[in-house]
């Protein structure tokens, strides 16, 4: 089995006579367009009645969007002032990855691993320069392209302990790595500003992370407990901060009322139950603002 798609997009900028800065350089604001081939191809294995296994080989592409090419301003959620470069290039990936999936009438189980080569991966980078943006005195970070490898596992798997028990997990682990050679990366006191070696992990790269739950099931009401879970996140990029491991309690339980055809269902959610603060390492906020605490939530839906 195979797929394949061509991209085409155009990007025309309102105001043209506008010029962006690259390493000093100034560049003028223009008219992008971009346009690739994407495609993937896959086989797939009946190994038995309750396992299946399947592969495949694909090839990504993603456009630059508006803001990674023409933004120019402060981002006050992150404290930085973000920059774009008309001149990046898109992004493309070459990328392999196999699944085995588990199918019983209790339990259902799938495992899968990746590997993902990136060209030309955009993000925000201070491209070994020290400066600031021109409101606030925030640091200036400006879209760009390089090289990155990406690869990764995760699994789920649900057992019915009894016809209304039910438990369930998940888990994933990303690990990224730039693969083309960087420059130094500022560090900006008041009184002097010095290079250090730029971090070889790109940013916001998630830590190894899942899901354990517990639900039970009946056809009048249901109850539901969960904890999510991240593990500590040292693999940092430049100017981040580590994150700490973490577990988030979350409960729930709710009711179904039929009524003529129609079901109402009530569902009181706890999300966070025990009020603790946690950070998400995929937060450009996080080292300002930790995660929500304690939610409550009611909600209702009519089916029909």
């Amino acid at each position: 089995m195979g797929g394949a798609r061509y991209d085409w997009a155009r990007y025309v900028p309102r105001d043209t006579t506008a010029f962006v800065s690259v390493g000093g350089e100034r560049v003028p604001v223009r008219e992008r367009t971009f346009g690739s081939v994407s495609g993937s191809m896959g086989v797939l294995w009946l190994v038995s009645p309750s396992v299946r296994a399947g592969a495949s080989v694909a090839r990504a592409y993603r456009t630059p969007d508006f803001n990674e090419l023409y933004s120019n301003g402060p981002h006050l959620a992150a404290n930085s002032f973000d920059v774009g470069d008309p001149r990046l290039g898109h992004e493309t990936g070459m990328g392999l990855d196999g699944f085995l999936r588990y199918n019983t009438q209790r339990v259902q189980a799938e495992v899968a691993a990746f590997w993902n080569r990136l060209d030309n991966y955009v993000f925000p980078s201070s491209r070994g320069r020290a400066e600031l943006g021109s409101q606030g005195g925030r640091p200036r970070f400006q879209y760009t392209n390089e090289d990155a490898l990406f690869r990764g596992m995760e699994g789920e798997v649900e057992w019915s302990v009894t016809r209304r028990f039910v438990a369930s997990g998940t888990a994933s682990l990303v690990n990224a790595e730039f693969t083309s050679e960087r420059a130094p990366i500022p560090i900006i006191e008041p009184t002097d500003t010095t290079f250090v070696e730029a971090s070889m992990y790109p940013p916001l790269i998630p830590p190894l992370n899942g899901r354990l739950a517990l639900r039970y099931d009946r056809t009048r009401w249901f109850a539901q407990a969960e904890t999510r879970m991240a593990a500590e996140q040292g693999r940092t990029g430049d100017f981040e901060a580590p994150t700490s491991a973490y577990a988030v309690l979350g409960l729930a339980g709710g009711v179904r009322l039929e009524d003529g055809g129609r079901v109402h269902a009530i569902t009181l959610r706890v999300d966070n139950a025990t009020d603790a603060e946690y950070r998400s390492h995929t937060s450009r906020i996080k080292d300002i603002m930790p995660e929500p605490g304690r939610n409550l939530s009611l909600l209702y839906r009519l089916s029909f």
